[in-house]
């Protein structure tokens, strides 16, 4: 499949270009960033890619260089726009999360996708990785009883100062936490569950209209309390992640602490009525090219996404619920 980039970020490099750098049968035919051309043809070079056509608009790549998908690494803001011209123009699309920053804009783009027959993919690496896998599995086949109660603690230290990078302008990030690692974390939810959310509550401390940190309350059907913490104030640099399920028959807890000079390994651990317990270990890095392979399986098997537009509208209609939540002080109720 010949592919064009959107958005030659820092998240594509580490990511993406290792992939495409082993997988030649798929052929890059352009790139468009808003790098100065001669600094824009260093970074590819520097990431090992050929030299090709570089635009710094994404509108003339389109014009200019037949393509047959494209992979879009922007600024959220940005993907509405961006992941709709592709689609108007015939190009199947892989987005970094999320897909839009509003539910209409996303479910305008899920029905332009499905009434052309072409593949729409949102990555969320956290569907791909292991130890979220094993816990979905186990929760699918009913192991832990009635779903009661969760608790999930996601705290990141970027790389980046969130009040310094485009993650922490509200006008190119569409928000604060919690449409960055908050996305991450209500997707892996609502993937595991595979339920609707029914309500929600939500405070937030905040600079200006960037929140740095949520608390989150909310029920899931058909009896799921979830309490949900995203913030930025883990300590440099790592990501901290506890996730833990509480059910009828048992309990299920994954835990990962990323410090960048000595990650540990995500873990898992299940305890049972009858005191059976057993933990895990998943070893090896995330690998955050999952999701781009499987779009790329994807298109030319004509296989199904794992992470999907469509199945992402309830994670976008869920934040949705959450800064509502967060403005008025109040319970938000899931519309019908």
């Amino acid at each position: 499949m010949k592919i064009g980039i959107i958005g030659f970020s820092r998240y594509f490099r580490r990511a993406y270009a290792p992939y495409l750098r082993k997988h030649p049968e798929h052929t890059l035919g352009a790139i468009c960033d808003i790098l100065a051309s001669d600094e824009l043809e260093a970074v590819i070079k520097e990431a090992e890619l050929p030299s090709i056509p570089t635009f710094a608009e994404f509108q003339e790549m389109l014009r200019q260089v037949e393509l047959e998908g494209v992979i879009i690494s922007t600024p959220h803001i940005y993907h509405y726009r961006q992941v709709r011209a592709c689609l108007l123009a015939g190009l199947h699309v892989f987005v970094d999360k999320p897909l839009a920053c509003c539910y209409d804009e996303a479910a305008e783009l899920v029905e332009m996708a499905s009434s052309r027959n072409l593949k729409l993919a949102v990555a969320n690496q956290r569907r791909y990785e292991a130890p979220y896998q094993y816990v979905r599995k186990q929760i699918q086949h009913a192991m832990f009883g009635e779903i009661k109660h969760i608790n999930y603690l996601f705290s990141n230290s970027p790389w980046h100062n969130y009040s310094q990078h485009w993650r922490g302008d509200v006008t190119l990030n569409g928000g604060g936490a919690m449409m960055d690692i908050g996305y991450l974390a209500i997707d892996t939810l609502a993937w595991i569950l595979d339920q609707p959310f029914q309500e929600v509550y939500a405070s937030a401390h905040r600079e200006g209209q960037f929140e740095y940190s949520a608390a989150i309350l909310a029920k899931f059907a058909p009896n799921t309390l979830v309490n949900l913490t995203v913030s930025y104030l883990a300590p440099k640099p790592s990501v901290q992640e506890i996730l833990s399920i509480y059910g009828t028959k048992g309990s299920i807890f994954t835990r990962r602490f990323q410090p960048k000079r000595s990650p540990s390994p995500p873990t898992v651990a299940e305890q049972y009525e009858n005191g059976e317990f057993h933990e895990v270990s998943f070893v090896g890095d995330a690998e955050n090219w999952r999701p781009l392979e499987d779009f790329l399986l994807a298109v030319e098997n004509k296989t199904p996404i794992v992470c999907d537009g469509q199945s992402s509208l309830p994670t976008i209609q869920f934040i949705e619920a959450v800064y509502q939540a967060i403005s008025e002080s109040c319970i938000v109720y899931a519309k019908k």
